[in-house]
């Protein structure tokens, strides 16, 4: 596993090449972008479930992702060929606001 050259704990999922190459986690990117582009990211869980329409249970891995042109939040369920939603919001959307769809609540 390679570790997060910031905070030394978490994962390093993303290959940052600026002056030179820096491996960090999200937690990391998320803070740099955000001191970068002046937004506060609000907290989410870091997985969520759900009842699909036949209720069935649907365990979903969440990930926040903050860049310069906005913020990006994408849901995926936890088998493989399993659901996957995403969705982009402005830099200065209200992130607390809810998205609908049909029975479920993101």
């Amino acid at each position: 596993m390679n570790t997060c050259d910031r905070c030394q704990e978490n994962e390093a999922t993303i290959i940052f090449t600026n002056d030179e190459q820096e491996r960090l986690c999200g937690s990391c990117f998320n803070e740099m972008m955000a001191e970068e582009v002046g937004v506060t990211m609000e907290t989410i869980p870091a997985a969520i479930s759900l009842y699909d329409f036949n209720r069935k249970r649907r365990n979903f891995i969440l990930q926040q992702r903050l860049y310069p042109n906005g913020i990006f939040l994408e849901a995926t369920e936890d088998i493989e060929y399993g659901y996957q939603f995403a969705v982009h919001g402005e830099l200065d959307c209200d992130q607390t606001e809810s998205v609908t769809y049909g029975p479920w609540t993101f």
